[in-house]
């Protein structure tokens, strides 16, 4: 990759994959790149303490609550954003990215 600098924002649900996405990400660009997980975020840079245990309100909603907030195309509306189908693979989704970022002149 050459010297310009890019950023790239994976967002999701727990466990969708970003981290795992951002890992081989940066293996494939090699040297220079840099992974920032939203925890480091949050916790390092923002300050923002943890909270342990369950949530006071765990009890106020369900699994039809949850499944009723859900929205299928959550963009920011601010970036352009790709949304990633569940169907593809690992490997397609770095090819994905990777041909995406290289193209930006």
């Amino acid at each position: 990759m050459n010297n310009e600098v890019r950023l790239i924002i994976l967002r999701g649900n727990s466990g969708s994959g970003k981290s795992t996405t951002a890992k081989a990400l940066q293996r494939k660009f090699g040297r220079g790149t840099l992974v920032i997980s939203q925890d480091v975020i949050r916790r390092d840079m923002l300050w923002v303490k943890d909270v342990t245990g369950t949530k006071p309100n765990c009890d106020d909603f369900g699994e039809e609550d949850m499944k009723g907030w859900w929205r299928e195309e959550d963009y920011m509306g601010i970036i352009p954003e790709t949304c990633i189908p569940e169907t593809m693979s690992l490997e397609e989704t770095v090819e994905m990215i990777s041909t995406d970022i290289m193209s930006l002149k």
